[in-house]
């Protein structure tokens, strides 16, 4: 289903008792007909787009479609346009695939230089044949279908790139399969880091023997904190500089200082490109699929809607849909379950919006391991050794006693990553309260001592 800013309630008259709606009426299959599907949903946002909302106060509020966050095969569908896997599957650029080994790539050097596709031919149809399938309701609805569609970072990285990458270094070819005590190597240091995850990620750590059922914070988690940790000195370098190069540059796009990431979005940009080019010599031309390809339009969504990837992403509704699990109470007609219970919570004048809001846990400072990293708002980071009543005792690391963890592409200091030895010697004692806290941080066992970093997607 197209989906808008935050989660939200099925719209009137697209309520049905069970499945999927299709043109015969039997709800047993995904519609085929889009602008029937669509239908109901264009009408009220079209009326909204014109009138705007009012509220109960008189008082009006533009609405327009801003983003529909969905995976591809959900934007092909309410795109009318061929498949990803198709010969001209990229929403993006006008690339053409080729097949390398009966899969389709965009290994050529034409996919880099492919003319970007234009909002205005497509709301004319003249993709007709080779993308577009037919025109599409939305069009009615926004001038810009190719942009508006976010290419989400849940599917395209996380599900995506990265576990492809550790599934090549599983079952890959020889120049870049890892030994089973490599695996081994990589595995323990993991599980090892258990014990150090704050209390805001879902899931810990987990070997690599158990990859196939990674979720997908679990493969985000291992992009940005534990794979730049437990990879160094087990990889290859050109391989572990390689990897370093998707994960700054995917922490650079999900900063939450837009100043910051504005200054750095091209250079991000840069590293992508250069991480896709990189990829047909290092792992061969059948790695370079839809989701690698499309890492080279990835910046182009943060630019456009001018938020960090969180905010365009997927990860809000897939947790929401924890809420909706828990309006269910058997197994049968689940759907008209969901909009009975919708139904109740708006009859009492509480959303089921707000109630999803109230499952979040709070931030967790305290003194134990786990969830006693912050980083200050002078910059420095610290670890809390007591806590109460708003005070915060902790011991703060010396500037001087850190260095960068590593320094290709470019110095991780760019990212505040940060390696440091033991505690002991290393830091100064201060009294702070809660309000000197910027972000919470994380640090992870390496050698003999720590690497320090913040929390790329939460902050305080």
């Amino acid at each position: 289903m197209p989906m808008l800013t935050k989660p939200c309630a099925i719209p009137t008259g697209q309520r049905p008792c069970g499945g999927w709606a299709n043109p015969a009426g039997t709800g047993s299959s995904k519609p085929t007909s889009v602008d029937q599907f669509l239908t109901d949903f264009v009408s009220e946002v079209d009326q909204l787009q014109t009138s705007g909302f009012v509220d109960c106060d008189g008082k009006t509020t533009p609405v327009f479609l801003r983003a529909v966050v969905c995976d591809a095969p959900a934007r092909a569908f309410l795109k009318n346009i061929k498949g990803h896997n198709s010969l001209h599957g990229c929403e993006r650029c006008v690339a053409v695939v080729m097949s390398v080994n009966n899969r389709t790539t965009f290994n050529h050097d034409g996919c880099f230089t492919a003319e970007k596709r234009c909002p205005e031919k497509f709301a004319r149809v003249e993709y007709l044949d080779n993308h577009q399938v037919g025109p599409s309701s939305l069009c009615r609805i926004t001038t810009n279908c190719i942009s508006v569609f976010a290419l989400d970072y849940i599917y395209l990285v996380c599900l995506g790139v990265v576990r492809r990458i550790i599934q090549f270094w599983k079952k890959g070819n020889k120049r870049v399969r890892l030994s089973s005590a490599q695996m081994l190597q990589i595995s323990h240091k993991l599980v090892e880091a258990r014990d150090f995850i704050p209390g805001e990620f879902v899931r810990r750590p987990r070997s690599l023997v158990e990859v196939d059922r990674w979720k997908a914070t679990e493969f985000r988690q291992f992009l940005l904190y534990t794979g730049p940790v437990v990879l160094k000195s087990v990889l290859l370098p050109k391989m572990y500089k390689h990897f370093l190069c998707l994960s700054i540059s995917i922490g650079i796009l999900l900063m939450d200082d837009r100043d910051k990431r504005e200054e750095l979005l091209d250079y991000a940009r840069k590293l992508l490109v250069h991480f896709v080019s990189s990829c047909e010599q290092l792992y061969g031309a059948e790695f370079v699929v839809y989701n690698v390809h499309s890492l080279l339009h990835r910046s182009d969504d943060v630019k456009y809607f001018g938020n960090s990837l969180d905010q365009i992403s997927s990860f809000p509704f897939e947790n929401f849909l924890y809420t909706l699990k828990r309006l269910l109470r058997s197994p049968s007609n689940p759907i008209a379950q969901v909009v009975k219970r919708v139904n109740e919570f708006e009859s009492v004048n509480s959303p089921l919006v707000n109630s999803s809001r109230m499952l979040k846990k709070p931030v967790k400072l305290s003194a134990n391991c786990r969830d006693s990293v912050v980083m200050l708002k002078t910059g420095k980071f610290a670890e809390i050794v007591d806590k109460q009543e708003g005070r915060i005792l902790l011991e703060v690391y010396k500037r001087s006693q850190m260095q960068p963890f590593f320094n290709e592409p470019c110095s991780s200091d760019l990212l505040n990553i940060f390696y440091v030895g033991r505690r002991v010697g290393n830091t100064t004692v201060m009294e702070i309260c809660e309000d000197d806290v910027c972000q919470k941080a994380l640090k992870l066992p390496h050698g003999n001592g720590f690497v320090l970093m913040p929390l790329a997607h939460h902050t305080l």
